[in-house]
Formats: C-alpha cells, sequence, structure tokens
C-alpha cells in the first residue's frame, strides 16, 4: 500500500510539473475565469503535495 501512495505522489508531481510547463503555451486560449480555476487547481494540488510528504 505504501508503495503505491508513493508511486501516486509520482506521478501527480509529474502531472502538475508538465501542467506548469505547458500553461504558459496555452493559458492564452482561456477565458480569465478558466485561467483562475488553473491558477486555483494548481495551488491547491500543490499545497495538498507538500503536506503528504
Amino acid at each position: 500500500m505504501e508503495e503505491r501512495i508513493k508511486r501516486l505522489e509520482y506521478s501527480n508531481s509529474l502531472l502538475i510539473a508538465i501542467l506548469e510547463t505547458l500553461y504558459p503555451l496555452f493559458s492564452k486560449y482561456l477565458s480569465t475565469e478558466q485561467r483562475t480555476e488553473v491558477v486555483q487547481a494548481l495551488t491547491e494540488a500543490k499545497g495538498i503535495q507538500w503536506i503528504t510528504k
């Protein structure tokens, strides 16, 4: 179980890094509300991840 959690945490870290990298490229196609939602989701995901480590 612990190994599975570690793999999920790694996967989440990787997804967050990918989204942070690509966000500047596609953000101009999003509405202001959508940009706000993406930033909020990233912030929450990073906060949750920080707590679990």
